[in-house]
């Protein structure tokens, strides 16, 4: 690796020289050689390259070096850096090895960082390199070059304010035609708030510039100068409230020192805040809309001061922005107050000698609304609700074992005494055989006991015997219960034939279900808010799902006093209602619908209302 000559200068000088550059008094071009000096000093780099980049377009603006560099190098490096820039993805540096030329360090790497320009589409782009073997001076370099991101927003700043100096006497009403210009571009209030403020605080070279905007509780602090956010319940901003305050009352623009003959203004909380703050001149404006102050805007000047025509001139431009802050600031509020606000500065209009059309709308109205009061109707209670029956059979195994034989399917219409289920019964009759067998035995020993005299012997057999033929009457027993038989007229509802043929069952395992579609009923589930309203033998009608154009009267003939809770609806009671006619042969246990529960007659305008008027209550608890 070729070693080059590394710019050598005293740290304290570099920033030094950093320092006057920002408040650099000569052209862009000179600035930016100087910038590329200090950056090859301060990152301790063999060069410096600064390309200006706009889109998709680049050019280059120019490039220090400690010894001259050949061209075929140099577009290297551009090449570089611009692929660095494109690579960035939102960040403000990147870094990678160099890749071309020889430089004398261990692991030469190129850093690219951003420097950002008056124009937000243009963007400087510097690259420095450095070794990244000494891995402390190499983040340390990293840091420097964001430290360097800032110098040119100071160099054009100082720039703008020395150009506002040199014509402010010339040019003051430019300046002011510029800010509002740039305010009623603006189409969110507090964009235009902050577009006001900066504004003035830069056109005008003062220290701070804040706004407040008459609200609900008195004129609040919306904008500070050169701030995007500021902490509302701070002390600063409360005085800063005190100052507008002070103005607004009196409509009259305060001014500290005193301009002209203005003794007779009230400028306590002024005072006291010109001397807190040290400021050479503190100003607040009354910003008025229709003649009532919407605003004031104060201006604070620690080294500087506004003459009495720029006092005048920044007053005559706020109160011309007023309205259209004005405008935005209605925009802004909540539909219901802008509602209400339009309501009440047009109410006299739309009540006016010559809006007849108008009281006649207003008349219909109101007559409609005493018709809601006066006027009643059917006040019903929509729940939801499913068929259900009582008459319900669970047929269950009798005994451990295997299903033979399933003779229906779920949905089948089944009369009673009919075979749905057979078990099988082999191992069972190889039991009764073996049952038998001994109660033969043991029939033959207590004979042959007997006739040995042998009484204790004859005992035991016939006890023997007797439990031969306990476990014989069991075992025919399940052999008896292995067919099973529909105990009533009804539908399967449960059991699949898939399922259990040949399947293994335990004693107690639910085969099948079996219910009746003729005696069924409604089960209701009711809102709890709505339980007050119902009562018993109250009439109704269902719908439904399967069948919605047909009507089905019903009457409530149970509630259950227990609330229980449902995943949807939350708290619910259940009611039991029965059918006033009979059930449809398509009707089955467990369709679901709607019913409407009678519940009596009530005005028009408690339908309409008391769901809202029930939550506000539980709202505002009244």
């Amino acid at each position: 690796m070729i070693e080059t000559e590394q710019v050598k200068s005293d740290a304290v000088k570099v920033f030094q020289d950093l320092h006057d550059l920002a408040g650099f008094a000569g052209d862009e071009a000179e600035f930016w050689n100087r910038f590329a000096e200090c950056c090859a000093a301060l990152c301790r780099s063999p060069f410096a390259l600064v390309l200006g980049v706009s889109d998709d377009e680049w050019r280059p603006v120019c490039l220090v070096s400690g010894k001259p560099l050949e061209e075929p190098l140099k577009a290297a490096l551009v090449r570089q850096t611009l692929s660095l820039h494109q690579r960035m993805d939102g960040r403000r540096f990147k870094f990678e090895p160099l890749a071309e030329g020889e430089w004398a360090a261990v692991s030469p790497f190129l850093i690219g960082f951003r420097v950002a320009g008056a124009d937000p589409k243009q963007t400087f782009l510097v690259g420095v390199a450095t070794d990244h073997g000494n891995l402390d001076r190499f983040n340390e370099v990293v840091v420097r070059t964001q430290l360097l991101g800032s110098v040119y927003a100071a160099y054009q700043n100082a720039a703008a304010l020395r150009k506002a100096s040199a014509t402010v006497t010339d040019g003051s009403l430019l300046y002011v035609l510029e800010v509002l210009d740039d305010v009623v571009a603006q189409k969110k209030f507090t964009l235009a708030c902050m577009t006001l403020v900066n504004g003035l605080a830069s056109r005008f070279g003062c220290t701070k510039v804040s706004m407040g905007w008459k609200g609900q509780a008195g004129i609040k602090t919306v904008a500070v100068s050169h701030r995007e956010s500021f902490e509302k319940n701070s002390a600063a901003v409360a005085e800063l409230e005190q100052l507008f305050d002070e103005a607004a009352d009196q409509e009259k623009t305060i001014v500290l020192p005193r301009q002209g003959e203005d003794d007779h203004l009230i400028s306590h909380d002024h005072g006291r805040f010109q001397r807190t703050k040290g400021l050479n001149q503190v100003i607040s404006l009354p910003m008025f809309v229709g003649g009532v102050p919407a605003g004031v805007l104060t201006i604070e000047n620690v080294d500087s001061s506004l003459s009495e025509k720029e006092v005048r001139l920044i007053a005559v431009a706020v109160n011309q922005a007023a309205p259209w802050l004005a405008d935005l600031h209605e925009r802004c509020l909540l539909p219901p107050v802008r509602a209400w606000n339009a309501l009440r500065s047009h109410l006299a209009w739309w009540l006016g000698p010559n809006r007849i059309l108008t009281k006649f709308f207003v008349v219909l109205f109101a007559a409609a609304l005493a018709a809601s009061v006066v006027l009643k109707m059917d006040f019903k209670l929509e729940a939801k609700a499913t068929l259900e029956t009582d008459n319900v059979s669970y047929l269950s195994a009798p005994f451990h074992g295997f299903v033979a034989e399933v003779m229906v399917h779920a949905g089948d219409r089944v009369a009673k005494g009919d075979v749905l289920v057979k078990l099988d019964t082999e191992e069972l009759q190889l039991k009764e055989l073996e049952e038998q067998a001994n109660v033969f035995r043991f029939t033959r020993e207590a004979e042959k006991a007997r006739s040995n005299r042998s009484l204790v012997d004859m005992k035991v057999a016939l006890a023997r015997v007797k439990q031969a033929e306990a476990e014989l009457t069991r075992i025919r027993y399940y052999i008896n219960q292995a067919t099973i038989k529909s105990p009533l007229d009804g539908v399967v509802v449960d059991g699949d034939k898939a399922e259990l043929q040949g399947a293994p069952v335990s004693k107690g395992d639910l085969l099948l279900k079996v219910a009746s579609p003729t005696q069924l009923f409604l089960k209701i589930k009711l809102n709890e808010r709505d339980v007050d309203y119902v009562r018993l033998h109250a009439p109704g009608e269902l719908k439904l799902l399967s069948q919605p154009d047909s009507v089905h009267p019903v009457r409530v003939d149970k509630i259950i006093p227990m609330a229980e809770v449902d995943p949807q609806e939350g708290n619910v009671f259940i009611l039991k209602a029965l059918l006033d006619e009979k059930p449809g042969s398509w009707w089955r246990p467990g369709m679901s619908g709607v019913v409407h529960i009678q519940a009596g007659r009530r005005p028009v305008i408690w339908l309409l209302l008391h769901r809202t008027l029930d939550a506000l209550r539980m709202k505002l608890w009244f």
